[in-house]
C-alpha cells in the first residue's frame, strides 16, 4: 500500500470534543496507537479542552496519548507515525502539517483552515494498510463534522 516516499494519511474534522474522544477510543479499540495521530488547532479550540487533554503533562500522568499540534505556536521538530513493517517510524516536520496549503490543493486546504479559525480541529491519522484505511475512514465518516479526506504526503522524512 505504501510507496517508498509516501505517508497515507486520513483527515477527519471535529468541533466537538465527546464526538473526538469517541473517534480516538474506537481507533484504539482496533489496535491503533493513539501516539500516531495528530490533532491540529489554533490555541482554545474545542473550548480548550484539546489542551487540557493532550498535553505532555497530562500524556505521562495516563496513557500517552495523541500528539496536538496547535497553530501560530511555534513548531519545531519532527512528528512521528509508526508504518510498516513494525517497528520503523516515519517523521513529517510538524510545520508542514500545519501547512495544509503546502500539500493539499484548493478548496480542500480552505475548508481545513476554516473549521480550524471557527474552533474546530483536525484529526490526522497514519494509514498503513488497506485494512486499516477501511476502518479509519468508516470511523472518521462516522463522526467527522466534514468531508473526509484521503492524502499521501509525498517525501516525509
Amino acid at each position: 500500500m505504501q510507496e517508498d516516499h509516501k505517508l497515507r494519511i486520513a483527515l477527519g474534522v471535529y468541533d466537538d470534543f465527546s464526538l473526538l474522544k469517541t473517534t480516538l477510543g474506537e481507533f484504539e479499540a482496533f489496535g491503533l496507537d493513539l501516539e500516531c495521530i495528530v490533532i491540529v488547532a489554533d490555541a482554545g479550540a474545542l473550548g480548550g479542552n484539546l489542551e487540557a487533554a493532550f498535553s505532555v503533562s497530562k500524556q505521562t500522568e495516563n496513557a500517552a496519548g495523541p500528539n496536538l499540534l496547535v497553530r501560530g505556536n511555534t513548531q519545531d521538530g519532527l512528528v512521528k507515525f509508526a508504518d510498516q513493517p513494525p517497528g520503523v517510524m516515519r517523521s513529517v516536520p510538524a510545520k508542514r502539517l500545519l501547512q495544509f496549503d503546502s500539500w493539499i490543493s484548493g478548496n480542500l486546504s480552505d475548508d481545513l483552515n476554516d473549521h480550524l479559525s471557527d474552533g474546530a480541529c483536525v484529526l490526522v491519522a497514519p494509514i498503513t494498510t488497506a485494512q486499516l484505511e477501511w476502518r479509519i475512514s468508516s470511523t472518521l465518516l462516522k463522526y467527522s463534522v466534514s468531508r473526509v479526506q484521503l492524502h499521501d504526503l509525498a517525501n516525509p522524512h
